[in-house]
């Protein structure tokens, strides 16, 4: 008889577990449930313009600062002749993403250090660019002198 007492015993404390498994599990799902249904509502722009997704909160999480390029960069990384940098800077986690105008094509770069480089790049790419442009005149020259070294015999 102690031996069927025994066995029952492990038969209810396996089914208790099982039965406070599954109730957890639900009581997860449940929880889960009403948490997407409080936040299904019609998102609203705040006055910043920034889409928030709970009428009864500003904003859900924290939004990125918006600070000005001229606070940030030295002036010479700012503007050049052959690129800009926009006022607005987004300070978002760790970095500052910032966004460069350019000659060649518009550039967001991300943090002070690529800000830089990136600045350097588009100097040195025009360098480059106006170096090409001063060897094809040489050559056009050069050519044009030759030519009229043919013509006149000297």
């Amino acid at each position: 008889m102690s031996i069927l007492l025994k066995i029952q015993e492990k038969d209810n404390k396996g089914f208790i577990f099982t039965l406070f498994f599954i109730a957890l599990i639900a009581g997860s799902v449940l929880f889960s449930l009403i948490s997407y249904a409080n936040n299904i509502e019609t998102p609203r722009t705040t006055t910043k313009g920034l889409s928030s997704h709970r009428i009864g909160s500003e904003f859900p999480y924290e939004q990125p600062d918006m600070l000005s390029a001229e606070e940030i960069l030295l002036s010479e990384l700012l503007k050049s002749k052959h690129h800009k940098v926009s006022k607005q800077v987004v300070a978002y986690g760790f970095l500052y993403h910032f966004t460069i105008i350019s000659d060649f094509g518009d550039f967001v770069v991300n943090g002070e250090d690529l800000s830089r480089i990136r600045a350097k790049e588009i100097l040195a790419t025009a360098a480059l660019k106006e170096t090409k442009k001063q060897r094809h005149l040489a050559r056009r020259l050069s050519r044009r002198n030759a030519a009229r070294t043919k013509v006149y015999g000297t």
